[in-house]
């Protein structure tokens, strides 16, 4: 997350990052990650075009970027709202529930890849 919100500072799309790195993540229990303002999410979501569904998963999950890339539909459950997955780095299992926004961006892609499958099979009948 550090990498991605310094690239939206120096991109300007974003005043200030709020997980700066200062000595190990934790070290300070005082020094938190400061929410966006809505500018900022506004001006994030704008930027992100075809990568919005993925600035939602990491926004709405923290996952690592490493658990993001290698996040399967498989693993996402629909029925109960949430994401079970085994992590790379820790190899622990881990629930997490989906917000709605999130929810609806993931039914759309796979809906929408769906359709393309279905598309794709009747075009190379």
């Amino acid at each position: 997350m550090h990498r991605i919100f310094s690239f939206a500072v120096t991109r300007e799309l974003i005043q200030k990052n709020p997980v700066q790195m200062e000595g190990r993540p934790g070290d300070n229990p005082e020094r938190g990650a400061e929410p966006f303002s809505p500018e900022e999410l506004s001006s994030l979501r704008r930027s992100a075009d075809d990568d919005l569904l993925i600035l939602q998963v990491l926004r709405w999950t923290g996952l690592r970027g490493s658990d993001v890339v290698a996040l399967t539909f498989g693993e996402i459950c629909f029925d109960s709202r949430e994401i079970e997955r085994i992590t790379k780095k820790r190899k622990k299992k881990v629930i997490l529930p989906l917000h709605s926004e999130l929810m609806f961006a993931l039914e759309a892609e796979r809906d929408k890849r769906v359709v393309s499958a279905i598309l794709c099979k009747r075009c190379s009948l």
